[in-house]
């Protein structure tokens, strides 16, 4: 028989390093933004006490990042909980505090729970949700959170009005270093489809009733 060992360790090394390089990613965002706000509280002392706050919820942010990051890393046996939908999605939305977001979460019902990892499954929300808001900054982004049950399975949709996604690179969106905005890492989406296989689910673009990009995330109901 052959030795398989070899090709083993090959996939776990370069599934760490997938891993690592979506924690540099996420780790970036949190540094843009701490830099901002220490550069708002030098040129503007009055502002100092919010800009200190700012720093404080990144901070606290990206830690909790790195830690539930590292639970993808060693797997969910025993880290799944059953969560509320909407409190997932509130944990999320926490992330872009102070931002301008146009917010759509109308059709989300507080009777809707998931089974995973909570903090994990936010970060999923939180990579598509940046990715809204950069491709359409400096203007406004409207973001729709959408979830409902169907079958055995509970389907998760995010939506936006920004540009889409190009035609050329949408078959191989959620591909490591693939992507469509300048200044792109092309390493959000590859995490993103990480968090959601490691849940046993999918994710997959879709066409958005917003006309911009949409993401549809299915998770099977353990």
């Amino acid at each position: 028989m052959a030795d398989e060992g070899p090709s083993s360790s090959d996939a776990r090394l370069r599934s760490l390093g997938e891993l690592s390089a979506g924690i540099v990613h996420e780790l970036r965002n949190a540094l843009q933004i701490i830099a901002s706000a220490a550069y708002v509280a030098e040129q503007r002392p009055e502002h100092s006490k919010d800009e200190l706050a700012r720093i404080r919820r990144t901070t606290e942010s990206a830690q909790r990042m790195v830690s539930d990051l590292l639970v993808l890393a060693n797997g969910l046996d025993g880290q799944s909980e059953r969560a509320r939908l909407v409190d997932v999605v509130q944990r999320a939305r926490e992330e872009f505090y102070g931002r301008e977001v146009a917010w759509d979460d109308a059709t989300l019902t507080s009777n809707i729970f998931v089974k995973g990892h909570s903090g994990l499954l936010s970060r999923l929300l939180c990579i598509l949700y940046e990715n809204a808001i950069q491709v359409k900054a400096p203007r406004v982004v409207a973001i729709r959170t959408t979830g409902r049950l169907e079958g055995t399975n509970f389907v998760l949709s995010v939506f936006d009005d920004g540009p889409g996604v190009a035609e050329g690179i949408a078959p191989r969106i959620f591909e490591p270093l693939v992507t469509g905005r300048d200044g792109g890492s092309g390493v959000g989406l590859a995490l993103a489809r990480r968090i959601a296989h490691a849940h046993a689910g999918e994710i997959h673009l879709v066409v958005s009733p917003l006309g911009g990009a949409g993401f549809e995330i299915i998770l099977p109901q353990q």
